[in-house]
């Protein structure tokens, strides 16, 4: 292990130039809070965020029925200040096992049932509550489960599985507010077969649904896109389908689904050993979306065998992140993209985010993201209690204020264990590889090199009035 001073701070501007605004910070990490804690409660195993809100699903609470956290961010950290739960919550429910949040509404999936439930922000602020209305399919459906859920402004959409063939169906608000209701519009597929989980991901935004159908047994492998007609939702099957040049049956094309605006992200999970999963940008052509193959194609820079690359994917504005929960391990990691100045194109990652904490079996590798702010939920970490982390984007990375530089001590230098920081106060350490992917973030006086390879390294030190840059 080797890291050296670089003298000149005119040099370390120049050679951390690549960092700019692709700096991502460890911000929050929260858990489950209630009075009945369990192991295998799964906080995290569902995630969502829109601007300061954020909710996380805590699907195995209380022997499985179910709970949703709300937590706000106000301007230093996250903090819980809601927890939701439905009026009629049984066990094995498996309540929150997917989350969406959109202003003022948050829309929550029951695993176990064919409901999902919308809840409202009180005038005040979130607070302990249940559910504003509920949703149900209609009764043909009965028996299906839920599998996933997404919400933008008054409409929500739902995928749900009725054991040989999956369905989605579309709900909007009525003029008088979100009431009990069924759906208003079912959408369907032209080229529908027997176990084709269809709706197995869903996600919208504005007037555009995109759907992913990733356990087919049969070569379909395709991700649908549904824009909402002049008229309003209504029954009707898909605008356009998207597929990825490349993708094999085996690939799980479809696993995940995420759409901003004119552009659609698709991950590819095949969890295969040996075989890498990719996800897939799909940017809607001026004349309107169109049946086509990706943009671009986004894949993971350190691939490991068996890394599920794609087992979640989320964009926001001009980045993209996605999630890859390790095979063997059950670790996970989170890779974040940012599109080019030119436009998106084939590459690999910008960043890459490690829990600080991480352990075999965390699953850390759901995640959502909006503007500055990511949240990645680990279910299976802290023992099995599960964990949410919460990420910025730093917009200065290269901030150096001179003068600051003598305040702050950094030794052993050459090191092959432990890296100790002294300064006036504890700062946020960040430990980049040469390429600029981020490999440590935590507040600490001392940093545990020992389990990086032998290379060149900067060290990014945060202070509370300070930055200092070190190679």
């Amino acid at each position: 292990m080797r890291v050296f001073y670089l003298v000149q701070i005119m040099l370390l501007s120049l050679f951390m130039q690549p960092l700019k605004a692709q700096s991502w910070t460890m911000d929050t990490k929260t858990t489950q809070s209630l009075s009945i804690s369990q192991e295998y409660s799964m906080y995290g195993f569902s995630v969502d965020i829109d601007g300061n809100y954020a909710v996380v699903g805590c699907c195995g609470y209380n022997n499985y029925s179910g709970c949703a956290y709300v937590l706000y961010n106000n301007g230093s950290s996250w903090s819980t200040v809601a927890v939701l739960t439905p009026q009629n919550v049984e066990e094995e429910d498996n309540f929150a096992e997917s989350v969406s949040i959109s202003g003022d509404y948050i829309a929550i999936g029951v695993g176990g049932k064919e409901s999902v439930y919308i809840f409202k922000k009180p005038f005040d602020g979130w607070e302990d509550m249940n559910e504003t209305a509920k949703l149900s399919l209609s009764e043909e459906n009965e028996g299906s489960f839920i599998e996933c859920v997404s919400i933008s402004d008054d409409c929500v959409v739902v995928g749900a599985n009725h054991g040989y063939r999956g369905s989605v169906y579309v709900f909007e608000k009525p003029i008088e507010g979100w009431v009990d209701m069924t759906p208003t519009a079912k959408l369907s597929i032209t080229d529908e077969v027997d176990f084709d989980s269809f709706g197995s991901a869903v996600c919208i935004s504005g007037d555009c649904i995109v759907v992913g159908t990733a356990y087919s047994d049969y070569p379909l492998k395709t991700a649908y896109v549904f824009e909402k007609p002049i008229t309003g939702w209504e029954d009707m099957t898909e605008t356009a389908r998207l597929n990825g040049s490349d993708v094999k049956e085996t690939d799980n094309f479809g696993f995940s689904v995420s759409v901003s605006g004119d552009c659609v992200v698709v991950g590819a999970n095949p969890c295969d050993v040996g075989v890498m999963g990719s996800a897939y940008i799909f940017e809607k052509p001026i004349t309107g979306w169109e049946d086509m193959s990706q943009t671009a194609k986004l894949t993971a820079s350190d691939y490991t065998s068996g890394d599920c690359f794609g087992v979640s994917v989320s964009i926001s504005g001009d980045y993209v992140v996605v999630g890859a929960s390790t095979y063997e391990t059950e670790t996970g990691f989170i890779y974040i993209y940012k599109k080019e100045a030119e436009g998106w194109s084939d590459m690999t990652e910008t960043n890459k985010l490690v829990s600080s904490d991480q352990q075999e079996g965390d699953c850390f590798s759901f995640v959502a993201i909006s503007g500055d702010n990511i949240v990645v939920g680990a279910p299976g970490a802290d023992n099995d209690y599960g964990s949410a982390y919460f990420y910025k984007k730093n917009n200065n990375p290269t901030g150096v204020e001179l003068g600051k530089d003598r305040e702050v001590k950094v030794y052993p230098n050459p090191t092959t264990n432990w890296l100790i920081i002294k300064g006036k106060d504890e700062p946020t350490v960040n430990i980049y590889s040469i390429k600029g992917v981020l490999l440590f973030s935590q507040k600490c006086d001392k940093v545990d090199m020992s389990n990086l390879k032998a290379g060149t390294y900067v060290v990014d030190i945060d202070g509370e009035k300070y930055k200092v840059l070190k190679k």
